[in-house]
């Protein structure tokens, strides 16, 4: 089933040796598939999105808007940060009897979304641990640190997290939003700030990519430790998380009058909602993004190859 517009398949390219013909680029346009060079560290290069962009003036109109309004922008985080959480808890196994309602502002929400992470990533670390894996938990050790991860946990998910931005991007210009412009994180020039807010209803698809392909098992072939002491991983890991991530993104759920959709779709739907929110088609703001039986994580405990 294919409810988006479109299809549930990209190209990632690892490394930067090789051509590519026009004829070839058409091709992957005709077939509606998404085309992208990814760096060792998950910096992403460079992206050719299938699908044209949708001119819809007046929806950015009102996206740009909202960023501008507190009101507005406390609805569209508190609908983001609600998903978010119940989507990981869900995966994680994790029980919180904290709610956000329609009284909350910005800043208790924010303090929500905190005190929940504290929760998941503590659970993550227990997981992955078990896997015989050092993680130092997602703490920030000055600006570079998310591209220059102090163990291989977080180089891991620092690569996938650049994957899933690759889908929130794509969603995006499928619905005809505009990737820079947050609502629920502020707008700045360094980075896209609606791509950071849509991605984070999938932020835990890509944590549990990391954590199964950490419990299938690491070597020390699979990643260098430069002289600072951060971690690049080799193109055999790389494909790994690539694979593992494409692979969740293409399980289905059921979602829709309980029928199934890929989260590729899910995604989108999401996104489209709060397309029709911000034109006023809808008057309440509700994002969902179900977790699969499938994808609910068993913790099995077990050893890791890393040495």
């Amino acid at each position: 089933m294919n409810d988006a517009p479109y299809t549930d398949e990209s190209l990632a390219v690892i490394g930067h040796h090789g051509y590519i013909t026009f004829d070839a680029l058409r091709m992957l346009s005709e077939k509606k598939i998404d085309f992208y060079g990814l760096r060792f560290d998950g910096h992403l290069d460079w992206q050719l999105i299938s699908n044209p962009e949708r001119k819809l003036g007046t929806l950015r109109q009102a996206q740009y808007a909202a960023s501008m309004n507190d009101e507005l922008r406390q609805t569209v985080a508190r609908a983001i940060v609600k998903c978010k959480v119940a989507s990981a808890n869900v995966a994680l196994g994790i029980s919180s009897r904290r709610m956000l309602t329609t009284e909350n502002k910005m800043n208790s929400i924010l303090q929500y979304e905190g005190s929940c992470a504290l929760a998941y990533w503590e659970r993550f670390g227990e997981i992955v641990r078990s896997y015989g894996c050092k993680f130092q938990g997602r703490k920030a050790e000055g600006a570079q640190f998310l591209m220059n991860a102090k163990d291989i946990v977080n180089a891991m998910l620092n690569y996938t997290y650049s994957l899933a931005y690759g889908e929130a991007r794509r969603a995006i210009y499928a619905v005809g939003l505009d990737p820079n412009v947050g609502i629920y994180h502020r707008t700045v020039d360094a980075h896209e700030g609606f791509v950071y807010d849509v991605v984070e209803m999938i932020r835990w698809i890509a944590d549990l990519s990391v954590l199964n392909v950490a419990r299938a098992g690491l070597t020390k072939h699979d990643y260098t430790r430069l002289w600072n002491f951060t971690f690049i991983l080799k193109d055999s890991l790389t494909k790994q998380l690539i694979d593992e991530f494409t692979r969740l993104m293409n399980t289905h759920a059921p979602f829709i009058r309980n029928k199934s959709w890929s989260y590729r779709s899910i995604l989108f739907e999401n996104v489209e909602r709060i397309g029709l929110w911000l034109r006023r088609t809808k008057t309440e703001l509700t994002l969902t993004v179900p977790v699969a039986e499938a994808l609910r994580l068993q913790h099995h405990r077990t050893v890791s190859k890393m040495q």
